[in-house]
């Protein structure tokens, strides 16, 4: 699995989930994502997981704003962009970048959501307590979640 298809695992996999925090610059860039629904299947008491994207090449939000009157501004600064608690929609790969959806249910900021787009030379993923966990082990949780409401 090349490092987009890795991407696009990744954030699809935390439907849901929220960017709640970040750490870091363009060569390590950490962020925190609470899912708990998908945290309590490895320990009842987690409620997030930790992302790391490695050697970032591309990375610009672009916000859906909320008024007419506001000109489109893409973000850069990793400060404004991960500013407000972000929502992930999902994610897809378009043109070679990998483009991160996200909603935002907050009044405070002058814009619902927007898209990320990101080029980096890896990814990785951790739960709560740092264990690291591959794609795959992702991919499996994720789809042990999804199927109990197949099922029902």
């Amino acid at each position: 699995m090349d490092i987009n298809e890795a991407l696009v695992h990744v954030f699809n996999n935390f439907h849901d989930g929220t960017v709640s925090n970040w750490k870091g610059d363009m060569k390590i860039l950490t962020l925190t994502i609470d899912c708990q629904y998908l945290a309590t299947r490895i320990d009842k008491s987690y409620n997030k997981f930790y992302v790391k994207l490695h050697d970032i090449i591309h990375l610009e939000f672009d916000p859906w704003y909320n008024r007419d009157d506001i000109h489109n501004i893409i973000l850069k600064d990793l400060s404004k962009i991960f500013i407000a608690k972000l929502e992930i929609l999902g994610a897809e790969l378009t043109n070679g970048i990998v483009v991160i959806n996200f909603s935002l249910f907050s009044s405070d900021f002058n814009f619902t959501g927007g898209n990320l787009a990101l080029i980096c030379k890896k990814v990785s993923v951790f739960d709560e307590s740092n264990k690291e966990l591959s794609i795959n082990q992702l991919n499996e949780l994720s789809k042990n979640y999804w199927n109990q409401y197949d099922h029902e």
